[in-house]
């Protein structure tokens, strides 16, 4: 273990031995810091010497170093620069940077400028107008400005302007010719070759001239080619307005140059429409505003005619003004011969062309339309148009209302009319035939109808005819109406009689009228279709057969059982005879789809379980005058929301609203004083004994609570006196 520690303490003593002993860096220049080279570049070289790795490198492009980077070396290093021409008119300069590693050497190197002469613009496209121009001149030499003979006459030079650039002025004379010219100045350098040469071009003075007697045109209506001269020496333009491009064009055209004759050709088209129709064409300098003006005019086609879209005229049975539009460009006429003295007529001028002749009509009292022909005319044309006056229209029936009975039948009416009409009917009304005959001026229609019995609610519709008078839809009804199945009985105990054995399964509505004994109400019990029973004209009497088991009929009383289990297949509506005065022990027991039913004013006495299990029993109305609400009456009602109890109710059974679980809202009226008897668990529901307690509002007479507190009613966690 000394050995290795002896070991480690003489490799480290090495290691700072060798560092220490390392020698500085250096960097060391020979020679001159400054190279300059002429215009036209060429080679130098520096020379320096380093103990590290170095770089050289320029801060312009156009000084090049080789080589430009390189190692340590024992003797001095030798570095090339390469500048190249100068070709701008500046003196420029550059600064070479040598480095290793921290240490740094710079050398500067400059170039002289460059021998130049530049002129800018080197040429002048000009306009015929007399000018000046200047000449922009970028030199460093001496030069001579030389104009070339045949351009003297026309160029000349003005002056110099010494800026920081020389501008050198000449003036352009007016170009008053028919050609274009061309002329060159030359810049030369005066003691050597450079040369810079300006074209300066000018254009003529353009030449566009149409004789005075070939700028206007008259063309007949069939149209023609026209022939126009023009002395002219630039590229001609033809201008057509482009609302007279549908008649004229231009058929031929050749560019001109020099003031030459040329012939501009238009062709002019056949005039088909009803006016005289002129045009300025423009033929001018293409491209520039040198330009003749050319009239040209072309004739009609002559016209007269009715001018609207139709020349049959209708109007309506009252009379009236019709307007007819006549379009001319020549004088015309009305041709009044022969007219009806049910028409006159005027004419009024719209404008040069277009004429308004009102026709005015008379009313027309018959039954039946007229008409008169009426001509225009003008020269060899003519046209002429027709005025139809409309009859007096008219649809009627002989009968205005018809009542069917509910077993129905055949029935007829009659139709009067001049016009066509449809009829529209009932679907519950079969038309059958019909029968027609000219009665002149109308015609009588006979329509033979059907009606079939019926067994459902009461019948209304329409037997609708429709026409149309004059532009106005016009409608004739006969009213329909067809009673439900009533049956009205002079005895006690003839209801089967009257309906029929095999209408009782379908017969769906029904009313009855009279007194209804036991055997009655076995009819009605075998209504299984029922939805709707109205007795509220009928009388309960004793006698007939028994209704149910051995239950026989009282007068003014719905016997116990009487429509027990009835009303299961239909959702159904019951009206009680008005006089009935008591309905008995679960009179109405079990009758599911029974939704509605009317109790009458004189009723007293509703007997124990009177609706058990009418399931969507909903609307109910207890009438005032009733005393008595027996046990459970309203059992199992689940679809009643609301119920009020009438003033005069002396004694409420218990359970009377049991499971009345859709109830809402009581509105008990009855005092203290007169409900003298209140049941327990009025209502009370088997699954949840306080629901309805707990959940419904009961609303009593202000001041009754202290009363109903400790009856069944105080049992309801809302109560409102009001």
């Amino acid at each position: 273990m000394k050995q290795l520690f002896r070991l480690f303490v003489l490799l480290l003593s090495s290691v700072v031995l060798a560092v220490s002993c390392q020698q500085a860096p250096f960097l060391t220049m020979s020679g001159p810091r400054t190279f300059n080279f002429t215009r036209d570049g060429g080679t130098q070289s520096f020379t320096f010497t380093c103990n590290r790795d170095w770089s050289a490198s320029s801060t312009e492009s156009w000084v090049t170093l080789s080589p430009s980077s390189g190692t340590a070396a024992d003797g001095g290093i030798t570095v090339k620069i390469t500048c190249s021409a100068n070709t701008t008119y500046d003196v420029r300069t550059a600064t070479i940077t040598v480095r290793a590693e921290e240490l740094c050497e710079t050398i500067t190197v400059t170039q002289d400028t460059g021998i130049g002469l530049i002129v800018s613009p080197t040429s002048f496209d000009l306009t015929n107008a007399a000018q000046e121009i200047e000449v922009e001149v970028q030199k460093n030499v001496q030069y001579a400005v030389t104009i070339d003979e045949a351009s003297k006459s026309w160029i000349s030079q003005k002056g110099t302007k010494a800026l920081s650039s020389e501008k050198v002025s000449f003036s352009i004379a007016a170009n008053e010719t028919y050609d274009n010219r061309e002329g060159k100045i030359t810049f030369k350098q005066t003691d050597g070759d450079l040369v810079q040469t300006v074209t300066v071009k000018q254009s003529q003075t353009d030449g566009l001239i149409v004789p005075e007697e070939n700028r206007e045109y008259n063309v007949d209506r069939d149209g023609d080619t026209i022939s126009i001269p023009v002395q002219t020496n630039v590229e001609l333009e033809v201008v057509i307005p482009e609302e007279a491009k549908e008649w004229i064009k231009r058929v031929d055209s050749a560019p001109t140059k020099g003031l030459l004759s040329e012939i501009v050709y238009l062709e002019v088209a056949e005039n088909t429409t009803y006016y005289n129709r002129d045009a300025n064409v423009v033929i001018k300098k293409n491209g520039g505003s040198l330009a003749e003006n050319i009239l040209i005019k072309q004739a009609q086609t002559d016209a007269l005619f009715i001018a609207d879209e139709s020349k049959d005229y209708s109007i309506g049975s009252k009379g009236g003004d019709v307007t007819v539009n006549v379009f001319h460009n020549i004088p015309f006429e009305v041709d009044k011969t022969n007219l009806p003295d049910w028409i006159a007529i005027k004419t009024d001028d719209k404008d040069a062309y277009n004429v308004t002749i009102t026709v005015s009509i008379k009313e027309n009292s018959m039954y039946k339309g007229r008409s008169a022909s009426i001509t225009i005319k003008g020269g060899d044309l003519s046209d002429s148009f027709t005025i139809n006056e409309h009859q007096v229209d008219i649809v009627y029936t002989d009968i205005s209302e018809y009542k069917a009975g509910w077993k129905g039948g055949d029935y007829s009416i009659k139709i009067y009319s001049n016009v066509d009409y449809s009829l529209e009917k009932p679907e519950w009304v079969a038309q059958k035939s019909e029968s027609s005959a000219d009665e002149d001026p109308l015609k009588v229609t006979e329509v033979f109808f059907s009606i079939g019995e019926n067994l459902d609610y009461a019948k209304e519709g329409q037997i609708i005819i429709k026409w149309n008078n004059e532009g106005n839809d016009e409608v004739n009804y006969v009213s329909l109406l067809q009673e439900n199945c009533t049956v009205s009985l002079s005895e006690p105990g003839g209801l089967l009689d009257e309906i029929s054995t095999d209408r009782i399964n379908k017969i769906r509505v029904i009313t009855l009228i009279g007194g209804l004994n036991g055997s009655d109400i076995v009819t009605v019990r075998r209504m299984s279709n029922l939805v709707h029973l109205d007795m509220s004209d009928a009388h309960i009497v004793e006698g007939g057969a028994a209704y149910y088991n051995e239950y026989v009929t009282e007068n003014n009383i719905i016997g116990r059982d009487m429509f027990r289990n009835c009303f299961q297949e239909n959702e159904a509506t019951i009206i009680l005879p008005q006089d009935v005065i008591e309905i008995q022990l679960q009179a109405f027991s079990g009758c599911h789809k029974l939704v509605s039913i009317s109790l009458p004013n004189k009723l007293r006495i509703l007997g124990d379980y009177t609706f058990p299990g009418c399931w969507i029993l909903k609307d109910i109305t207890l009438p005032e005058g009733l005393t008595h609400i027996g046990l459970g009456a309203f059992d199992y009602c689940r679809a009643i929301e609301e119920i009020t109890i009438p003033s005069t109710v002396q004694k409420i059974d218990s359970y009377a609203f049991r499971d009345c679980t859709s109830l809402v809202k009581i509105k008990l009226k009855a005092l203290p004083t007169t409900l003298t008897s209140v049941g327990s668990d009025l209502f009370v529901v088997r699954q949840n004994a306080r629901q309805i307690y707990d959940s419904a509002m009961l609303y009593i007479p202000k001041g009754t609570l202290d009363s109903y507190y400790y009856t069944d009613f105080g049992n309801f966690k809302t109560i409102v006196e009001e």
